[in-house]
C-alpha cells in the first residue's frame, strides 16, 4: 500500500466524519438518531483506550468501510447481533462530569456494500446508553473470519 492511497482514504473518511458529526442520522431499526463522536471515529485508528495504533493496513480498511456507515444505518430495519451489559459511564450533570453505572446496549448491523468492483460485507457497531436520547456510532469492521479480515466478494457479475 502506498502512503498516498492511505492518506486519500483517511482524508475521505475524515471529511465524511466531519459532516456526520454535525448532524444525527436516524436509524429505523432502533427508532433513534445516531451521533458520531470523536471516540467512535478514533476507534478506527486505535485498538483500545490506551491508544495503541492499529496497523496502517487495518486503519485503511476501517477508514474505507466508514464511507458506507451512513447508508447502513439509514437503511437498516433490524440488527443482526445484540449485547447488553452494565458499564461505568461518564456523563455531565449540571455541567459537572460524573461517573454512573448504566445499562449499555450494543447493536451490530451487517450489510453488503457494493463498490464499483465488488460487494463486501461490513459490520457497523452502535451503542445505546440507558437514558440517553440518541445512540452512538462505535465502530465499523469488514466481515471477520477466524484469522482476520476477509472480503466476501461476488464475482458473478
Amino acid at each position: 500500500m502506498n502512503s498516498m492511497e492511505f492518506e486519500q482514504i483517511r482524508n475521505n473518511a475524515m471529511n465524511k466524519f466531519n459532516k456526520l458529526s454535525q448532524e444525527r442520522i436516524f436509524c429505523p431499526a432502533l427508532n433513534l438518531k445516531i451521533k458520531f463522536t470523536n471516540e467512535g471515529f478514533s476507534h478506527l485508528s486505535y485498538k483500545d483506550v490506551k491508544r495503541h495504533y492499529r496497523s496502517k493496513e487495518e486503519q485503511k480498511i476501517r477508514y474505507w468501510c466508514f464511507l458506507f456507515v451512513e447508508d447502513v444505518i439509514k437503511r437498516s430495519n433490524f440488527y443482526q447481533e445484540y449485547k447488553t451489559e452494565e458499564e461505568l459511564i461518564t456523563i455531565k450533570k449540571n455541567g459537572i462530569k460524573t461517573t454512573e453505572k448504566r445499562f449499555v446496549e450494543y447493536f451490530w448491523f451487517v450489510a453488503v456494500v457494493k463498490t464499483k468492483l465488488e460487494k463486501i460485507r461490513i459490520k457497523v457497531v452502535v451503542r445505546y446508553v440507558q437514558g440517553f436520547e440518541y445512540g452512538e456510532f462505535k465502530s465499523v469492521i469488514p466481515a471477520w473470519n477466524i484469522t482476520g479480515y476477509k472480503n466476501y466478494v461476488d464475482n458473478d457479475e
